[in-house]
């Protein structure tokens, strides 16, 4: 049995093609980068910056704060950031006072204990976590193209893997209010997740590690989550 912890949900995902797989973690071979997801790095940094300066309650520049984070594979896309601050700022909604963290980076040891990033068995970093009581709420910002209809909102494995991690640290959270802020139209899409159906997500991430490990063919099965191909 091979161990390729630490598991991300990206990780995970990216063994739907054992190929993709076997040449990122055994041939150490990274895939092509889109530089459309250079843009979706810089505005996650971005909106965390502003979400910070909100809960403490400073004012700020937006033009400094994008031009803090601006990188040259974006920087003739500078009008996008703008509009996507704009939109951000006009429209996105949480509460200060429930925030518990932000850009969080979340590990745990295969024991559920925490654990350290690098070295833990699950690692993730959520954009947005707020705790109200025994309600959790999750928010992933996404800088796509298409906005999630509801049923593919109710059955989004990443906010399930999030809403798992949560659970190691808040054990008193009973319910997730999860959520996926689109960068690009201002837009929030919401599902409501129950802690037994985390539970159960639970048992099924443990048998597709369990499989992960226990690969010793590598075949191409191509599909959305391969670089390299």
């Amino acid at each position: 049995m091979a161990d390729y912890s630490p598991y991300s949900f990206s990780k995970i995902n990216l063994a739907a093609c054992p190929f993709a797989f076997w040449l990122r973690y055994h041939e150490k071979l990274k895939g092509v980068r889109n530089p459309i997801f250079d843009l979706g790095s810089v505005i996650h940094l971005i909106l965390a910056k502003l979400i910070e300066y909100i809960i403490a309650g400073k004012e700020y520049d937006s033009d400094q704060v994008i031009l803090l984070y601006m990188r040259a594979t974006v920087r003739d896309r500078i009008d996008e950031l703008r509009k996507e601050v704009w939109l951000f700022e006009k429209y996105f909604e949480f509460n200060p006072e429930l925030v518990v963290g932000v850009e969080e980076r979340m590990s745990i040891n295969r024991d559920g204990t925490a654990g350290k990033y690098n070295s833990s068995f699950l690692r993730g970093i959520l954009d947005l976590i707020e705790i109200d009581g025994d309600t959790c709420i999750i928010t992933d910002h996404k800088s796509q193209f298409n906005v999630l209809s509801d049923g593919d909102m109710a059955k989004h494995e990443q906010l399930r893997f999030y809403c798992f991690m949560v659970m190691h640290f808040w054990p008193q959270v009973e319910r997730f209010i999860t959520r996926i802020y689109f960068t690009r139209y201002g837009v929030t899409k919401s599902a409501v997740i129950e802690k037994d159906q985390v539970l159960r997500y639970g048992k099924r991430l443990a048998i597709s590690i369990d499989h992960i490990e226990a690969m010793d063919k590598w075949p191409a099965i191509p599909g959305d989550t391969c670089t390299i191909c």
